[in-house]
């Protein structure tokens, strides 16, 4: 009987208690679901308040998005703040914004049309969707365009620092090259030597004797600094030595190891050099004025005979030789 009368008791006890539980459980859903309604509402009468300014109106189209991607509940208003975002974003240029406040629209469409398809036709077909999705293609076409432009100017950016790098390597090895180049010019004190390569007569089918005269008068011709008179030609050379061009042309090739204008160009050049280092007027002049007077037709011929022998212009030579005198000055 005891047991009877607990199990009667439990369940009166529950039948009271199980509607009040409920009754609690259904209040604080309501009270929660009332809350967002509250705050959405405000945010849509102040979006919609036709006093705003449009920086205002603007401010709570973000707040209205922010909400909706917490509640995702859809509706006109949210719509509105979406296409005012969009509108914004074009004309700040900002694609990006664009794009993503466009997705966001059309995601809005979608829901709105789904709920309305049955209750309002003429609301699902006020949204025009296809258009939507048309401006969100062209969006991310000039997004990808923008992105492809991005890049080519990046890799033409990197091209250029790359070369300019190239460049800037180049010049510094360059310098450093004619640096020292420079400095065995200034370092070589023997002069080039007046006297003969070879010491002994060649077998080259010449009879001894036109040997010796061409070798004697070759170095009288280079005592005398004869090799910088302008126009010095073969033939005219062995008139001066009372010889044919033949016999002077394979003395000067066997003797010298060169060829005939070499050997004459050479001879200028090793005198502009030694000039330059001991000369200051001789080194004020211009580069064409020292090319005539060391036996040249142009200054052009002079620089690049110049580079040949001794690896650097006459240019650089002379504008060295004035910075290491100043600095000793």
């Amino acid at each position: 009987m005891k047991i009877n009368k607990s199990i009667q008791l439990f369940t009166t006890v529950f039948i009271y208690l199980f509607p009040l539980l409920s009754f609690s459980q259904e209040s604080d859903f309501s009270i929660s679901d009332s809350l967002k309604n509250t705050t959405y509402k405000a945010l849509i009468a102040k979006f919609t308040d036709a006093t705003n300014t449009k920086e205002k109106t603007i401010y709570y189209a973000k707040k209205i998005d922010s909400y909706f991607e917490a509640n995702k509940l859809p509706s006109k208003e949210v719509r509105s703040a979406y296409e005012l975002l969009i509108e914004n974003s074009k004309e700040q240029k900002n694609i990006d914004m664009q794009l993503l406040f466009t997705k966001k629209l059309l995601y809005v469409d979608s829901v709105l049309q789904h709920e309305y398809k049955t209750k309002n036709t003429a609301l699902s077909e006020k949204y025009d969707v296809p258009k939507l999705i048309k401006e969100k293609e062209e969006i991310v076409y000039k997004l990808n365009k923008q992105n492809l432009n991005s890049f080519l100017k990046l890799g033409i950016m990197g091209m250029l620092l790359f070369l300019l790098g190239v460049l800037v390597w180049y010049n510094y090895r360059r310098k450093q090259v004619y640096k020292k180049r420079f400095e065995k010019l200034i370092n070589e004190t023997k002069q080039l030597e007046s006297e003969n390569v070879k010491q002994e007569n060649k077998a080259i089918n010449i009879d001894e004797k036109i040997q010796t005269k061409i070798l004697d008068a070759l170095k009288n011709f280079e005592e005398n600094e004869d090799f910088i008179a302008r126009k010095i030609t073969l033939a005219s050379l062995a008139k001066d030595f009372e010889t044919n061009p033949k016999y002077l042309s394979r003395i000067v090739n066997e003797y010298k190891n060169k060829s005939f204008s070499t050997y004459i160009s050479d001879l200028r050049i090793h005198h502009t050099i030694v000039r330059l280092k001991t000369d200051e007027t001789f080194r004020k002049y211009t580069i064409n004025a020292i090319a005539s007077d060391v036996g040249f037709s142009n200054s052009k011929s002079f620089s690049n005979a110049f580079y040949k022998q001794a690896g650097i212009y006459p240019s650089y030579f002379i504008k060295k030789i004035n910075e290491s005198k100043n600095e000793f000055e």
